[in-house]
């Protein structure tokens, strides 16, 4: 995304399995760098991977209307607005597909804001990230800590694509798993990688942070490059 100035941008994902009203945020205690007991960080690793893999294998069994909407503002005042609802539904055939079915005309240049296809992809694929274990040979994972997250204690590792390949987005950022369950409840973070083209405007996308891949992402405030 490439803004004039400084804005607030908030993207809300609604789905049959989500809540309307926004989480609280978190109440983080400081980052504790003691190595985890009991167990390695090998294992932390393969066993959220594992909760990762079942999360999205439950997720596409199911068929839900996702509302996505990003605006630009200023003060209490609106000044653009991009907004798409679409199906994910099966076809004849059983394959997942997207069924556009409200889809205005975006207005966020009205708000000096563009959006590219890279955006589009981090909110519908990345935003909601999940790291399965298929997916783990593609990532450095370090580990960095432990951290209160409200009443959940958490292993933290910090997250980045070894390598990026062509027209694929990635997340790079850092990750809360509570050390429970073993389950991702936080990122923090941004799809990678930016666009820098000669003699064009540098292309940045947003960090966000999610605390619940099916509910709501802040972004970041940046100024434009």
């Amino acid at each position: 995304m490439k803004t004039a100035s400084r804005f607030a941008l908030a993207i809300v994902f609604l789905a049959a399995t989500s809540f309307v009203c926004p989480p609280a945020r978190a109440q983080e205690g400081p980052l504790q760098t003691a190595q985890p007991k009991g167990v390695t960080t090998d294992d932390i690793i393969q066993r959220f991977a594992g909760k990762e893999k079942q999360f999205q294998d439950a997720r596409d069994l199911y068929t839900y209307r996702q509302d996505v909407k990003v605006e630009t503002v200023d003060g209490d005042t609106v000044t653009g607005e991009y907004r798409e609802v679409f199906d994910v539904v099966f076809n004849d055939q059983g394959r997942r597909i997207e069924n556009v079915v409200f889809a205005p005309q975006s207005t966020l240049e009205q708000g000096g804001l563009e959006m590219d296809e890279g955006d589009i992809q981090d909110i519908r694929h990345v935003m909601p990230f999940v790291l399965t274990t298929e997916e783990i040979p593609e990532y450095n994972i370090l580990y960095v800590g432990q951290q209160q997250e409200d009443e959940l204690h958490c292993y933290v590792f910090d997250v980045a694509p070894k390598k990026l390949e062509p027209k694929k987005r990635y997340f790079q950022g850092r990750i809360w798993v509570d050390d429970h369950d073993f389950q991702i409840v936080k990122t923090y973070g941004k799809g990678v990688p930016d666009m820098e083209k000669k003699g064009k405007e540098e292309h940045l996308y947003p960090k966000f942070t999610s605390t619940n891949r099916w509910q709501v992402l802040v972004p970041d405030f940046y100024p434009r490059r």
